[in-house]
């Protein structure tokens, strides 16, 4: 096999898919030699902080120490930084692994000209249409994932979507699985400080809304059943801090607290439920991945493929309406019968079928073929 690299770069805090390629990327180091990865310093110093140390084998760095957005200049020095380490190392072909971008777009042009093939990974599941990318964005991923040699792609949902708005794609294959790291994780003692609780990027899309919605159900229609909630736990930050601080004060009634975290795994050991409200897809959300792995029972919506990681037996997949989730919750809130039987079985079932082991082996085989 020839050199081959994994492409990096991004700025603030890393993401669920950039985090899980740097643990592959550490995984597939160790069985071959010729896979190396290009990442920005402030990406590798993001990770760092978040548990993820690459150390100095085979990982060729840019300059790049942006925190926040990157601007046309910046992009333009990383890109000018990043082909010099391509023909230095001489890597002969490079996998980006978080959708088409600005980066495979350029690349895409010198492909026949430098003699450096490529392959991306697609895992954004929010683009079902046409609607759902800017008019630059379309010409961005159409040449993009044309001009690749294998795509990568996280489900069958986002296959189905991609082809549709862009038609026939080249050589591709299906993910068979996510992970996370579950060395953290661990069940807890049966004190819970949480009865339910939700951690994701505070934004649209997320289920804030349907979850508030759900409560002013209860209020109006089952107000003898709000103590049975118990305390919700709401995890995150970002553009709805506002939105959902309002939206709690509106619901005194609750026992509901706003908090961010750093460590997930000591969170979800102390809960009973998580709430994954995901208004398209739910799969493979690494959240869900860390709740089941200590035993918190996962409460989703039944959209895309959610049923692959919340499967029956397993967790509960409700309709993405506020009457349905409300009466999911007074319902599984009241009962204890079961629950520690499909905890159980939800830590087995995630570390048995969603491990860095299975898809490190898919990766490497991937970029085996994604680069002959």
């Amino acid at each position: 096999m020839s050199n081959t690299a994994l492409f990096i770069n991004y700025c603030g805090i890393p993401g669920g898919a950039e985090r899980r390629f740097a643990r592959t990327f550490l995984a597939i180091q160790g069985k071959n030699k010729n896979v190396f990865l290009i990442i920005n310093k402030h990406g590798r110093e993001a990770l760092e902080k978040k548990g993820i140390t690459l150390g100095k084998k085979n990982i060729l760095q840019t300059d790049s120490t942006k925190e926040k957005k990157e601007k046309i200049l910046d992009k333009i020095l990383t890109l000018a930084s990043t082909w010099l380490i391509i023909k230095k190392n001489k890597i002969h072909h490079v996998h980006y692994p978080v959708d088409p971008s600005i980066y495979t777009f350029a690349h895409s042009f010198l492909v026949r000209i430098l003699n450096v093939s490529y392959s991306l990974s697609i895992v954004d599941s929010s683009r079902v249409s046409k609607n759902d990318l800017s008019f630059l964005q379309k010409i961005i991923w159409k040449r993009s994932i044309k001009k690749a040699s294998r795509l990568d792609i996280l489900s069958d949902g986002i296959h189905a979507n991609i082809t549709k708005i862009f038609g026939k794609l080249p050589s591709w294959e299906i993910s068979p699985c996510s992970f996370t790291d579950y060395s953290k994780s661990h069940k807890g003692s049966t004190r819970r400080d949480f009865n339910f609780v939700m951690m994701s990027r505070f934004t649209q899309g997320k289920g804030y809304e349907l979850l508030f919605d759900a409560l002013e159900y209860i209020k109006k229609n089952r107000p003898l059943d709000i103590n049975k909630i118990g305390k919700i736990g709401l995890f995150g930050d970002g553009p709805l801090n506002t939105y959902i601080a309002k939206r709690v004060q509106d619901n005194k009634e609750f026992k509901i607290q706003i908090s961010y975290t750093d460590n997930p795994f000591e969170v979800f050991s102390k809960s009973n439920f998580f709430l994954s409200l995901q208004k398209s897809e739910n799969y493979p959300s690494q959240s869900i991945l860390e709740a089941m792995s200590c035993g918190a029972i996962v409460i989703a919506t039944d959209v895309g493929e959610t049923y692959k990681i919340v499967p029956d037996g397993i967790g509960y997949r409700v309709n993405p309406t506020p009457k349905s989730l409300a009466l999911t919750m007074i319902d599984f809130a009241d009962k204890h019968d079961n629950r520690a039987e499909m905890s159980n079985a939800s830590i087995d079932f995630v570390k048995k079928t969603h491990t860095i082991s299975r898809f490190s082996t898919y990766l490497d085989n991937f970029l085996r073929d994604a680069s002959r």
